[in-house]
């Protein structure tokens, strides 16, 4: 048997049991964070008992979160999970994105011999970190779709007599996750002894793409210090969120025709790619043997990459 072979056969069982372990330490992960919300242990202050144990089981990747404190970049990776609603550390975060890109860049480079195809598979390592993107752009969005049920319970229960509060609470049992999550741990944090402004700036920090929630908290701060009607401001959101969905929509069917053009026009080299490999597949086998395919791959993939993004620039709506 050749030793490349075996190579490849260990580095691939490696890349599966470390893939199984991050599978299993993230649904751990899980139940920590419940646990930590039952037991309102904070992520900066873990204390004593169950938080100095938990602490101890995440001495494995203190390393790396170490290094992400250096560079400064910790708080940022942080505050992209928690938008995201994914209880995972930095640290684990960084590990299972190094797993994805050094997994199969070493077991494709050594079945290969090829260092290009190695170089190549390394950009698998950014494919947590785009899904990562994708789940909190969806998070944000159905967040931004309860705000204003959100707001018109809120509008109820101010005008039953009740405290801003009591209202969140209220809000926040009424309402599904993940917009009731949010609500649900404000209501918990000020329950703890916080107050109730610190706990509304946490929260659209939390939430920093949400601007209608930005606004609400921003007029409960101002109402608070100046007195005025809050119920008449949340209903000026409301009609505002109202007709900002309106104009999204109109929009969206504006450019829904660019939109499918661009993904025909991204999926068009995959698609001949695979049509050329089921044709003859040592023409497509030269890209990953010869050198100059190497190197003609690694420039296509590249443009492939840049006109997928400038394409997505020109159809977005900001531009």
């Amino acid at each position: 048997m050749a030793p490349w072979f075996i190579l490849a056969a260990s580095l691939t069982c490696f890349f599966v049991l470390m893939t199984g372990y991050l599978l299993w330490r993230r649904r751990k992960l899980r139940l920590e964070h419940l646990v930590r919300e039952r037991l309102a242990i904070e992520r900066s202050h873990p204390g004593a008992g169950a938080g100095t144990l938990m602490q101890e089981d995440r001495r494995r990747i203190a390393v790396i979160d170490r290094l992400l404190q250096e560079t400064g970049t910790q708080q940022r990776l942080q505050d992209l999970l928690d938008q995201a609603g994914e209880p995972t550390s930095p640290g684990s975060f960084v590990l299972r994105s190094l797993l994805w890109g050094l997994g199969p860049a070493l077991v494709l480079g050594t079945l290969t011999l090829s260092p290009g195809v190695a170089l190549l598979c390394c950009l698998g390592g950014l494919l947590p970190l785009v899904l990562l993107l994708q789940r909190r752009g969806k998070r944000m969005q159905k967040i931004d779709a309860q705000l204003p049920v959100a707001l018109e319970i809120m509008t109820i229960s101010l005008r039953a007599g009740h405290s801003l509060a009591q209202t969140i609470e209220l809000s926040a049992n009424e309402l599904q996750a993940p917009l009731g999550d949010e609500l649900r741990r404000a209501a918990e944090e000020h329950r703890l002894g916080r107050s109730l402004e610190e706990v509304l700036v946490s929260m659209s920090r939390r939430l920093p793409g949400c601007r209608a929630l930005r606004t609400f908290v921003v007029a409960v701060l101002v109402l608070q210090q100046t007195g005025g009607n809050l119920i008449e401001i949340i209903e000026k959101i409301i009609e505002t969120l109202r007709m900002q969905t309106q104009y999204e929509r109109k929009l969206g069917a504006m450019t829904a025709e660019g939109k499918s053009s661009a993904r025909m026009l991204s999926g068009l080299p995959l698609a001949f790619i695979a049509l050329a490999y089921l044709a003859d597949p040592g023409y497509i086998g030269m890209l990953f043997t010869d050198p100059i395919g190497q190197k003609l791959l690694i420039v296509s993939v590249t443009l492939w990459c840049v006109g997928i993004l400038w394409t997505r620039k020109l159809i977005s709506p900001a531009s």
